[in-house]
C-alpha cells in the first residue's frame, strides 16, 4: 500500500539527529554524505574531504538538547504550517504517483534565493591543496558551485525524489532593495506564472530565502552613514528593509497563504572560546537562545543564524575565506532548518491530525494584507523582463538582440 502522511513524517524528524542510537547515527551520516555528492562527481573524489567537513559540522547541527518549539507570530505560523504541510503532501503525492504509475508527477516545490556575491558563487571555485574540481565538471561555474544549486541537488537526493526546484536570483553588487523591486515588478522567470494552476500549486514561489548580508540589506540606508547611526537605529533600518521585501513577495498572489520567507542572518550570537572544542561547547549552550531569536529578522520572517557555525567550522571570521567549504556547510544549514520546520509540523500532526482544518480556519480568520494591484488587475509581468539583470530572467544580452526586441515597442512622434 502507498504510504500515508504519518509514515512520510516519520522520515523527516530524524533529520535533527536527536536521541539517535549509534546505528541510526551511522545511517544518518551516510545518507547526508551521499546526498552531498555533486551530481557530476561520479567517482565522488570529494568523498573524504566532505566526510571530514561533515564530521566537524554535525556537532553543531545535532547538539540540540535545549531546543524548544518555534515561537512566532500568527502570520509566520500560517506560512510555516502551509509550507510544511505542502512538503509532506508533495512527497506523499509523488510516492503515490510512482505507486500508481501515473504519468504526471506533482509540481516541484519552488524555492527562490536572493542575495549578493556569496550565493552567486563567489570564491566557491578557488582551487586549493585540499580540494580540486573534477575535470569537465559544471562545478567550475560559480553558479553551480554555489550553495543554492547544491541545496536543490541535496534535498532531491536526500529524499530520493525530484520534488524541489531552486531558482538562484543572487547577483553580485546588488542589495535587498534590488530584490524588492524584482518582486514588485515581477521581473522573474516566466515559468513561475501559470494561468492553469493545479491543486496544491501556486503562482510564484513556495519559499523565498533572503541570503543578503547585513551590509547588503542596509545598503543606501545606514551602511554608508559614516558610523553615525546607533546599533538600534541600524537594527530598525534592517527590519524596515526586510519588511518592504516581505510586502513585495506577498503582493505576488492573494490566492493562498503567502510563501514562507527565511532570512539567513549573518550576525553571530555566540562569543566562543579560543579552541575548536570550546567553540563547540559555546555554540551548544546557546542553542535555546538562538531558537528564541529566530524571528529577529522581521515581523513576518523566520530568521536562521548561520554565522556561528560557518565561522567556527571554517575557523575564520573573514568571509573572503568562505570558499567551497562555506557553500557546502550552508547547504547543510539551510537543509537542516527546512527539516526542522517540517518535523515540527509532523510532530504537531501526529499529536493532533487536524492541522489542515486549523490552517483553513486561519485562512478564514486572517485577511491577507498585501494583495498587489498586479494580482487584482490580472496584469502580466513587465514586458521588458526578458532582458532584466537576474540570470534566471534575462535571455537577451547582445546589443543587436536588445535593439530587435525593443524596436517594436518604440513609438516615434
Amino acid at each position: 500500500m502507498p504510504p500515508n502522511e504519518k509514515s512520510i513524517c516519520q522520515i523527516l524528524p530524524s533529520f535533527d539527529g536527536s536521541s539517535q542510537n549509534d546505528k541510526q547515527n551511522s545511517w544518518y551520516l551516510s545518507t547526508i554524505l551521499n546526498a552531498t555528492r555533486f551530481p557530476d562527481d561520479k567517482d565522488y573524489i570529494h568523498h573524504d574531504w566532505t566526510f571530514t567537513l561533515l564530521s566537524e559540522v554535525l556537532p553543531f547541527l545535532l547538539n540540540d538538547e535545549e531546543s524548544s518549539e518555534l515561537v512566532v507570530n500568527p502570520d509566520v505560523q500560517l506560512r510555516i504550517e502551509y509550507f510544511a504541510r505542502m512538503v509532506v503532501q508533495r512527497i506523499q503525492t509523488h510516492l503515490h504517483s510512482n505507486y500508481f504509475q501515473k504519468k504526471k508527477p506533482p509540481p516541484p516545490i519552488k524555492i527562490a534565493v536572493v542575495g549578493g556575491s556569496i550565493p552567486e558563487g563567489r570564491e566557491c571555485i578557488i582551487q586549493s591543496s585540499k580540494i580540486k574540481i573534477p575535470s569537465g565538471s559544471i562545478m567550475s561555474n560559480p553558479t553551480y558551485c554555489a550553495w543554492p544549486y547544491r541545496l536543490e541537488s541535496f534535498l532531491n537526493s536526500f529524499l530520493g525524489l525530484e520534488v524541489v526546484k531552486v531558482v538562484n536570483l543572487a547577483e553580485e553588487g546588488t542589495d535587498l532593495g534590488f530584490a524588492t523591486r524584482l518582486f514588485q515588478h515581477r521581473l522573474l522567470p516566466s515559468f513561475l506564472w501559470n494561468n492553469n494552476v493545479e491543486d496544491g500549486e501556486r503562482n510564484g514561489f513556495d519559499l523565498v530565502i533572503v541570503a543578503y548580508e547585513t551590509r547588503e540589506i542596509m545598503f543606501g540606508e545606514t551602511a554608508n552613514d559614516g558610523g553615525s547611526s546607533s546599533s538600534e537605529e541600524k537594527e530598525v533600518a534592517r527590519k524596515q528593509q526586510l519588511n518592504k521585501f516581505v510586502n513585495a513577495v506577498d503582493g505576488l498572489s492573494c490566492a493562498t497563504p503567502p510563501p514562507l520567507i527565511i532570512h539567513l542572518d549573518d550576525l553571530p550570537t555566540v562569543v566562543g572560546g579560543n579552541t575548536h572544542e570550546e567553540n563547540v561547547i559555546a555554540t551548544a549552550t546557546k542553542q535555546k537562545k538562538r531558537k528564541q531569536q529566530q524571528v529577529l529578522g522581521g515581523d513576518n520572517i523566520l530568521s536562521v543564524r548561520y554565522a556561528d557555525i560557518v565561522n567556527r567550522v571554517l575557523k575564520t571570521d573573514d568571509d573572503t575565506s568562505f570558499g567551497m567549504e562555506g557553500h557546502v556547510v550552508m547547504t547543510w544549514i539551510v537543509a537542516h532548518a527546512l527539516a526542522d520546520i517540517t518535523s515540527q509540523y509532523c510532530s504537531s500532526y501526529q499529536k493532533d491530525g487536524t492541522s489542515a482544518i486549523k490552517i483553513q480556519q486561519m485562512l478564514n480568520e486572517n485577511k491577507l494584507n498585501a494583495c498587489s494591484s498586479n494580482e487584482n488587475k490580472k496584469e502580466s509581468p513587465c514586458t521588458f523582463a526578458w532582458f532584466a539583470s537576474p540570470k534566471g530572467a534575462g535571455t537577451l544580452s547582445k546589443p543587436i538582440e536588445l535593439n530587435q526586441y525593443i524596436l517594436p515597442h518604440i513609438i516615434e512622434n
